[in-house]
């Protein structure tokens, strides 16, 4: 059974992470019941995880989440961000770097780089050191 596209970023339309959840999904906190995640902040490091296989199709790119089976799709400046991290960067480091290449208001790019960020993160597709 597919479930419907759910964007983390709302309500934009054009929001960074759009998450398609394969027939085989994992509930969402099911691996990680007793765990709790610490928020991120300015000096959290990110790194893409090794556990993904992604590919860039036009301005979007697709990853597979490999221990889940669950797939996402990212529109460009998500693909812009994600390309950043397959190396370790701080997130300042990743909000500098966007914010210099695209035209976009920084108090709403802040907000929906941390709105990605933890989206990734609980998909399993980043790591995060504090």
């Amino acid at each position: 059974m597919d479930v419907p596209i759910r964007d983390y970023l709302q309500p934009s339309n054009d929001t960074l992470l759009k998450i398609e959840w394969s027939c085989h999904r994992v509930p969402p906190n099911s691996v990680h019941e007793n765990w709790t995640m610490t928020p991120l902040s300015e000096s959290s490091v990110v790194l893409a995880t090794s556990q993904q296989v992604s590919c860039a199709l036009a301005d979007e790119t697709l990853i597979l989440q490999l221990e889940t089976g669950n797939y996402f799709r990212l529109n460009q400046v998500g693909t812009a961000t994600w390309e950043f991290i397959q190396e370790s960067h701080t997130v300042r480091e990743i909000y500098l770097e966007i914010l210099a290449r695209y035209e976009v208001d920084s108090l709403r790019w802040e907000r929906d780089l941390y709105g990605l960020l933890e989206g990734m993160r609980e998909a399993e597709l980043i790591e995060v050191e504090q």
